[in-house]
């Protein structure tokens, strides 16, 4: 069947009536799929045959009024596009990357112009091809253009002759930088400390009454127990008369700085990894029948570094372990110490763990390492945060006394350390030249 120039009266009314229609129907977007298939079916009927040639409506526009013209001019772009099924698998989904929205220009978002396309199912195809698209416009009424689109953030309804699709999938959010690893944390500064008193009435028979160690034999066992148990960066002696002739006699002179303190808690430092900034100095902590006892300090800095610590040692008096004499040791460091500085404290303290002298301590320095001699006399206490390492004690004969030592990692972080409290302690310091500083407290 073929279209002449001229329609029957009846014919023409029916194709006037259903493109004005089909006008209508088309700004009512929600019930395009119903519409258009109304459309289809009067355009069907009109045929009549099951294919309507769009190409047959233009042959006969030109003999219709002006309006009716108009309206087969949508009706060709409707039939056309309705034709293909997938607007309408599209439609019976939520809204879907190809779902074609009639009259409606995506403005803006733009990513490429995709050139000519006979319809808006390859627009979107192409729009599915170019990654990070997630909408397109098709200009087919005017140019045929297809512009692709990142979205369609700004919705312009009422665009004649131009359609448009969003949605689809969103895309993969990119993957997040990996970062990178953390720095790893600063090794601690490692200090080998040792505590040993030496016994030294006995192992040098000075009145006689130990012939075992007679004519240098129990020097020379001495030497040698220090030595096996070596490296040592810091050491605290207790009942040492002559600490310059201990480290001689151990081989550690050449590299080592001591405190010779009035006293007998002499102490020593590696003179190549520290070197001292502050005291020395010496504080009161007691008296006993022996007459008075103190603690005596250094203050070092660690070669190469900005770590600084408060040395000290002390042997502390008999039979005097309440929580005063704790109270005055921990006053005697917080008057001399600085901020930033660690603290090591060394010494055969005559105080157990369980007495309420070392308890005191221990309730603001650590107490590291302990000592198996008269139930637990010697100890190695630092600043809370020191790491411990290793600690240990073994039998230090010569001497009545293990020889006790703890391995120490100091954090170079040091903001985190607690300073000792006076404890309501006061403190007076009075100088002493070069034999260090005097402080009762």
């Amino acid at each position: 069947m073929r279209f002449t120039s001229a329609l029957p009266i009846g014919v023409w009314l029916i194709v006037a009536a259903n493109a004005s229609l089909v006008e209508e129907k088309l700004h009512d977007l929600p019930q395009l799929a119903t519409d258009v298939t109304n459309v289809t079916s009067a355009l069907d009927a009109l045929a009549g045959d099951t294919v309507f040639d769009a190409f047959h409506i233009n042959d006969t526009k030109s003999n219709l009024p002006t309006n009716a013209s108009s309206s087969l001019d949508d009706i060709g772009s409707v039939s056309g596009n309705a034709s293909n099924s997938t607007i309408f698998k599209s439609l019976s989904n939520s809204q879907a990357l190809c779902d074609r929205v009639n009259n409606m220009d995506c403005s803006g978002d733009d990513m490429q112009n995709a050139g000519k396309m006979a319809h808006h199912q390859a627009c979107c195809d192409a729009c599915k091809a170019l990654q990070g698209c997630r909408a397109w416009t098709w200009d087919w009424k005017r140019t045929g253009l297809c512009y692709l689109k990142s979205g369609c953030n700004n919705p312009r309804a009422g665009a004649d002759g131009v359609d448009s699709g969003y949605g689809g999938p969103a895309p993969s959010p990119p993957a997040p930088p990996v970062p990178p690893p953390s720095p790893p944390a600063p090794s601690p500064v490692q200090v080998q400390v040792i505590s040993y008193n030496l016994y030294w009435w006995c192992v040098s028979d000075e009145y006689g009454n130990c012939p075992q160690f007679a004519n240098g034999r129990g020097f020379n066992m001495l030497y040698d127990t220090i030595k096996r148990n070596g490296p040592v960066d810091l050491i605290g002696f207790q009942e040492c008369d002559n600490v310059a002739q201990v480290l001689g006699g151990s081989s550690m002179a050449p590299g080592f700085s001591s405190y010779a303190a009035p006293g007998d808690a002499p102490m020593a430092w590696n003179s190549q990894k520290f070197f001292k900034i502050g005291g020395p100095g010496q504080v009161w902590v007691a008296h006993d029948q022996y007459g008075n006892r103190f603690m005596n300090w250094v203050r070092l800095q660690v070669q190469g570094s900005s770590q600084t610590v408060f040395f000290a040692n002390s042997h502390g008096p008999l039979n005097g372990c309440g929580p005063d004499l704790g109270n005055r040791y921990l006053a005697g460091v917080n008057a001399n110490k600085q901020p930033g500085d660690i603290v090591i404290l060394t010494g055969d303290f005559n105080c157990g763990s369980n007495t309420a002298a070392i308890k005191t301590m221990a309730s603001v320095l650590q107490n590291d390492a302990t000592g198996a001699s008269y139930a637990g006399a010697d100890h190695i206490f630092s600043s809370r945060g020191v790491q411990v390492q290793w600690q240990g004690h073994v039998n230090g004969a010569p001497s009545d006394h293990g020889l006790l030592k703890a391995v120490l990692g100091l954090p170079r972080e040091i903001s985190a350390f607690a300073e000792p409290e006076t404890v309501g302690m006061e403190a007076v310091m009075h100088e002493a030249g070069d034999a260090g500083q005097v402080v009762y407290v």
